[in-house]
């Protein structure tokens, strides 16, 4: 980074101001840039990054689960980790009771009972069990002399935890260091650092800012520290909004001495933390059910199977089919606990919520994008929307042979048309507000349709950027109008903007962003 800036100055003069951005590891390249070179770099903005032993958290995820299912020190250092992890650990969290004790042990050395901890928990359980495979197994972690701390007494005491917790000594010392060079080094850092989380990140959770925090005003530095959380419980699951407004903030700290407010993530009780930056609530949240047609949603579950064998670590999204035109309508809402592989759960927008969703007549479909393949699925089987049902059952199949789905239409073009996402801006660049009405035409025909979201949403991204659009365009086989080849035009709110696309057969969205005129 700062041969970089070296180049950069070197070809057209130093720069007036310079500002880093680094997101979950690169936040630790962030972080030693400004301290080792901070005569380079005026701020930086961090998000869900690591801090002190990286490898640390996975441990805590494992002695939770560890503790839960009864495993002693013996059995620990007699087995071979993946192992003990599949056929005692895993198996034993099936029981209510223990699992029960696993996940309240790990929320709380995870930085304390807070919005959306449980949630991100579950939705991320099989990366954390991968990850602690690997970094327990490498031997990348020394909890030896470690007292955990668990922020209150709950489903097991201090004492006890401590007491019958299983230890692990650094492997291979040498290793460690290479494989993770400097990143515990310093905290004196020497320009400002705001920093962003989401309140339920499982990955690089609380207790990680927790950590920084602590170090940082032990190295003298901490007030040039802002930290802020956002609610949601998505591994780094924050929109552009976030970076904006971070970015925006560090530089008025900068430049003009605005120090922007922050949260104090040391507190005892972290149950309002993320609530002053959140842009747009969760669907779980309490606020999220005073939105206006909340009651019309429709939580749709059941399992996924793919050629035949259950589904895992796959994205997946529902779309309503409705009047011809196709629109996302899911929340960003599903997960997979270890003990139900292949299970899923979504919660999906009616109309009165989301115009163009859930609503007599119209067809739901779950989309799942394979991370193996880099492809989209749609599932064989539809929903017909019920009015007045809050839940029903989609057994979601999916398959290779047909990646569009058997039961979509008469052609496998049927939902092959045009798909256009980005940002909705006014006449002065500013994002336009939850609730404006973006529309997609081909001549005066209109052939596609979005919302801004009211709630987060899994249109565009896990945290359903507020001013973030995604429109599906349909094709002459749901519209006849909705010609092959044709130019589309957009309006936002009834009025017609400069950005144009075309309704080519394409599987991936095309990014483009609209504004409207002066």
């Amino acid at each position: 980074m700062a041969a970089l800036w070296d180049f950069f100055v070197q070809t057209y003069g130093r720069p007036t101001w310079t500002y880093l951005v680094g997101v979950g590891g690169s936040a630790v390249v962030t972080r030693l840039a400004t301290i080792q070179y901070a005569n380079r770099f005026d701020g930086a903005l961090t998000l869900c990054g690591i801090a002190g032993d990286w490898a640390a958290t996975s441990m805590d995820f494992f002695v939770a689960g560890a503790f839960a299912a009864g495993v002693t020190q013996e059995e620990f250092d007699e087995t071979e980790i993946a192992y003990l992890i599949d056929n005692s650990i895993r198996p034993a969290l099936v029981d209510e009771t223990a699992r029960e004790q696993f996940e309240e042990l790990y929320i709380r050395l995870a930085g304390g009972p807070r919005p959306f901890a449980r949630e991100g928990l579950v939705n991320d359980e099989n990366l954390l069990w991968e990850q602690a495979t690997f970094v327990i197994g490498a031997g990348y972690v020394d909890n030896i002399d470690v007292v955990y701390d668990l922020r209150g007494e709950g489903v097991a005491s201090e004492d006890a935890f401590n007491a019958g917790v299983v230890r692990r000594a650094l492997g291979n010392p040498d290793l460690y260091r290479r494989f993770s060079p400097g990143a515990t080094d310093s905290y004196a850092l020497r320009v400002p650092l705001l920093t962003y989380n989401t309140t339920g990140n499982p990955v690089s959770p609380i207790s990680v800012d927790q950590q920084l925090r602590r170090m940082m005003n032990d190295a003298g530095s901490g007030d040039l520290l802002v930290q802020r959380t956002v609610r949601n419980y998505y591994d780094c699951g924050l929109g552009n909004g976030e970076w904006v407004r971070g970015l925006a903030d560090l530089v008025r700290w900068v430049e003009h001495g605005e120090k922007p407010a922050g949260e104090n993530l040391l507190e005892d009780d972290l149950k309002d933390i993320g609530e002053a930056f959140t842009r747009l609530p969760n669907v779980d949240a309490p606020e999220s059910a005073a939105v206006p047609g909340a009651a019309g949603r429709l939580l749709i579950s059941g399992a996924f199977k793919f050629d035949g064998e259950l589904l895992a670590n796959a994205d997946t999204w529902v779309v309503v089919v409705n009047d011809g035109i196709m629109r996302p309508c899911s929340y960003w809402y599903w997960f997979t606990p270890s003990s139900e592989a292949g299970r899923y759960q979504h919660k999906v927008a009616a109309d009165a919520e989301a115009p163009g969703c859930g609503r007599a007549g119209a067809r739901a479909y779950v989309v799942m994008y394979s991370r193996e393949r880099r492809q989209e699925f749609i599932s064989q089987e539809a929903l017909e929307w019920s009015p007045g049902t809050t839940e029903l059952t989609l057994n979601a199949t999916f398959s290779s042979a047909n990646p569009v789905g058997a039961g979509v239409g008469d052609t496998v073009q049927d939902f092959l048309g045009a798909k256009y996402w980005g940002v909705v801006l006014d006449a002065a660049g500013e994002p336009m507000p939850p609730g404006t009405f973006v529309e997609a035409f081909v001549g005066d025909t209109r052939c596609g349709w979005y919302t801004l979201p009211v709630v987060q949403m899994a249109s565009v991204s896990p945290n359903g950027e507020a001013a973030s659009y995604a429109i599906h365009v349909s094709g002459p086989e749901l519209l006849p109008d909705c010609t092959r080849g044709a130019a589309v035009s957009f309006r936002v709110n009834g009025e017609t903007v400069a950005q144009t696309g075309i309704n080519t057969l394409e599987f991936f969205a095309t990014e483009l962003d609209l504004r409207l005129e002066e």
